[in-house]
């Protein structure tokens, strides 16, 4: 007679749970109830707690529940006559296992696999974040906007848009609906192929089924009574521990993305920083090579300065001797024809230069500047 397959998800709501969940996976952590001498037989797979810190930092949506489920885990087993049965080609079955869940959740959101042989049971753990694209979308949707007056929620209907990117979305995968179809589907892609069926659905024997296979060690004890008791202090025990390392878990990863924000920030800055000395080299190389033009002009202007002052001193004394002369011997017409021609060109002198003579000349210019405006006025 064909065995049955078994497949059951289990939600993981906080970072703590998941990390708890690997930890049991991988062996960080050591059950009672697994044989040492067969860990060796295990096999695992995934990145995981380093996996889903990169699968939820991808989510764009927030979630509207209360409690965000992170991740989901999946048993995978089957009949325990056909799983442990030596003729059973276990490594294919839970390979063809993974490649459903791959298809049905997505392969990259897969964070952790393991196969335990060395329990009672051979079966699989998988892990995945529950993690959905979103279509942009716009429904209608009842919003309170208020109070009537007789203290009731005013309501009213508003179109409400959604964005296209990434949510955390385990009721896709966990809802009734889709527990059925998971029964149903697992069974006819993964389990036909080796021989396995589907249980009866709405039968509740399946339960017996899975009690009998988590419940195997406390039916071999003799007293068990007294073992529960013991049980439900060590979980009353867990519980408490869990709960701290939940809230650890929180912390250390809430700590995490601040320093990558942190870090992000601080990168973006140093890139603007780096951008405005460039600038300042770039305009400091620009000033020195206007700064060096302006010298190369002053040097120029300074020897034209000194050209003319040198010129005009030569002519002031030329005029000083003229005019020494005329007073012993009055100017004929063609000395006044030259005296108008020096005026002119006294006149002409730009002021620029005549601000840079020394102070008798300039006074001298000044007094020939004077005398052709008043012979200027007077014709």
């Amino acid at each position: 007679m064909s065995g049955f397959v078994i497949v059951r998800h289990n939600k993981l709501k906080s970072i703590g749970h998941v990390q708890a969940a690997i930890n049991h996976n991988d062996r960080t952590t050591k059950p009672k109830n697994a044989d040492p001498s067969r860990l060796h037989l295990n096999h695992f797979k995934g990145d995981g707690m380093a996996k889903l810190r990169t699968n939820l930092a991808s989510v764009t949506q927030a979630s509207t529940a209360k409690e965000p489920v992170l991740a989901l885990e999946y048993l995978v087993t089957a009949t325990p006559e056909q799983i442990n049965s030596p003729d059973f080609d276990r490594k294919a079955y839970f390979k063809a296992a993974k490649a459903y869940l791959d298809k049905l959740l997505g392969a990259e959101n897969f964070i952790h696999e393991a196969v335990h042989y060395d329990e009672r049971s051979v079966h699989g753990h998988f892990i995945y974040t529950p993690i959905i694209e979103l279509e942009a979308s716009t429904r209608r949707r009842s919003v309170v906007v208020g109070k009537t007056e007789d203290g009731k929620q005013k309501r009213e209907v508003r179109e409400c848009a959604t964005k296209a990117g990434r949510a955390l979305n385990a009721k896709k995968f966990t809802g009734r609906d889709a527990s059925i179809a998971l029964q149903t589907t697992f069974a006819e892609e993964v389990g036909a192929p080796f021989g396995l069926r589907r249980g009866i659905a709405g039968s509740k024997a399946k339960h017996t089924e899975i009690k009998a296979f988590y419940g195997q060690l406390q039916r071999d004890l003799a007293d068990i009574q007294a073992k529960m008791g013991r049980l439900a202090e060590q979980e009353a025990a867990q519980d408490e521990r869990g709960d701290d390392l939940d809230q650890r878990g929180v912390d250390v990863w809430a700590r995490e993305k601040a320093l990558e924000t942190e870090r992000l920030v601080l990168a973006e800055y140093k890139r603007q920083l780096d951008e405005r000395i460039a600038g300042v080299r770039a305009l400091s190389d620009d000033l020195k090579q206007i700064e060096a033009g302006l010298n190369e002009r002053k040097a120029e202007l300074d020897a034209e300065v000194e050209r003319q002052v040198s010129g005009l001193e030569t002519w002031e004394l030329d005029l000083q001797s003229r005019e020494a002369e005329l007073a012993v011997n009055p100017p004929t017409p063609a000395l006044k024809s030259r005296s108008k021609v020096l005026d002119a060109l006294v006149a002409a002198l730009p002021e620029t230069l005549i601000r840079e003579l020394p102070a008798e000349l300039r006074k001298a210019v000044r007094g020939v500047q004077e005398r052709n405006n008043n012979q200027g006025l007077s014709r």
